[in-house]
């Protein structure tokens, strides 16, 4: 998700936008840096915001103040809170967003004041499952009908687009297959019967990722000479026949967590280092 909210904001701010951030770094050198949270003032007025959290947004998960650091496997209201009553220029032709200097609480914000507003409240929000930190098998209805009513009460948003989860290095093998697809009809569930019976929240739209990304894969595979068959239904159905999905268990004997040769590789020859010439979709 933090790659889906670099390219938005890529995408939807000006050239000279300011952008802030809480993250954290690891690794040897420190050189693995984590967006915890981001927000950028997008074209046009408004923000985009993006919110790390590797829980549900239950109460039995919350804590007064939520570090952002690795493996902190909770989330506060103090998170949402830094989103809104954030400082705006609300003219069209300002680059400036919230507030570039905090110093125990109180934040200036750039720009002139007459022309200052707040983050009152969002739109809409994007959501995907931290799956990678919550076993598949754990995911209950509750959990994802709470974070949604959690998320309302404390951006706003009254428009929600939750995206099905794709093949990951978190799916470790064919007996994970299941319970992805079980994942995935579930929150179909959840966003039909939201939006019928819902008096709080108008939309609960569903992303098919987890989809696009298997087509994907699968066309991929059969391109370097994995022995698939793709029938009519498949671009729209879930992939539950084993002889298919066996394709993209395959696994690149590379790295701590290694991905799929029908979800990286151009080709399934190794190099010395034992990974495979990587795929792309651009030049």
């Amino acid at each position: 998700m933090s790659q889906f909210a670099q390219a938005f904001d890529a995408a939807a701010i000006r050239e000279g936008e300011s952008r802030r951030t809480i993250h954290y770094a690891m690794g040897r050198d420190a050189n693995l840096v984590h967006d915890c949270q981001t927000m950028v003032r997008t074209r046009g007025g408004g923000v985009a915001a993006h919110w790390r959290a590797t829980s549900f947004l239950r109460e039995e998960s919350m804590v007064a103040f939520s570090h952002c650091k690795h493996n902190w496997r909770a989330w506060s209201e103090q998170q949402a809170l830094t989103f809104l009553d954030q400082k705006i220029d609300r003219s069209f032709d300002s680059p400036h967003m919230a507030a570039t200097h905090c110093q125990h609480g109180s934040c200036q914000a750039p720009g002139d004041p007459s022309r200052m507003g707040r983050v009152n409240e969002f739109d809409a929000v994007i959501y995907r499952a931290p799956l990678g930190w919550i076993a598949l098998n754990d995911v209950t209805e509750e959990d994802i009908v709470e974070t949604l009513r959690t998320s309302h009460r404390l951006l706003g948003a009254r428009t929600f687009i939750v995206t099905t989860q794709p093949l990951s290095n978190n799916v470790k093998g064919m007996e994970d297959w299941p319970l992805l697809v079980q994942y995935n009809r579930m929150l179909r569930r959840v966003a039909t019967d939201f939006t019928r019976n819902s008096t709080e929240i108008d939309y609960v739209l569903v992303m098919e990722f987890g989809n696009l990304t298997s087509q994907l894969m699968m066309h991929n595979a059969k391109h370097i000479g994995f022995n698939v068959t793709l029938p009519m239904t498949f671009s729209t159905e879930d992939l539950e026949f084993d002889s298919q999905v066996e394709a993209l268990m395959e696994r690149v004997p590379y790295g701590t967590w290694p991905p799929s040769f029908a979800q990286v590789c151009a080709n399934r020859t190794l190099m010395d280092d034992g990974n495979c010439p990587r795929n792309r979709l651009s030049p």
